[in-house]
């Protein structure tokens, strides 16, 4: 049977946590499909020419499975998210963590 190619992709060298936690999902996946998953990795488009807004692209396009990016290469699509780049505030801060996230959820729209 053919498997299913799966690549994680970023654009940061290979040592940083966002590379790691594409390691870390890659090896679960083959942990948990063993036989049905090949998982490549690209830890740094740049290095391949590619910006790294690019991600999104080629994301996009299926060139690449699944992949990180900032949020503020996202505020043009949904500019609801720029809020997420300003600096903390202290009523958020205050905030216990279920229900900063849950006023995110209502804030953002489905997109």
């Amino acid at each position: 049977m053919k498997k299913f190619q799966i690549i994680l992709a970023g654009y940061g060298p290979e040592h940083t946590s966002f590379s790691k936690s594409l390691k870390i999902m890659g090896n679960k996946l083959v942990k948990q499909f063993p036989d049905l998953v090949d998982v490549q990795y690209v830890y740094n488009v740049m290095d391949l020419g590619y910006k790294s807004e690019d991600i999104l692209w080629m994301t996009d396009q299926g060139i690449l499975t699944v992949t990180y990016q900032s949020t503020s290469y996202l505020t043009d699509d949904v500019p609801e998210l720029g809020f997420v780049d300003l600096p903390f505030y202290l009523e958020i801060m205050l905030m216990p963590e279920v229900q900063w996230m849950e006023n995110l959820a209502d804030t953002l729209p489905i997109k």
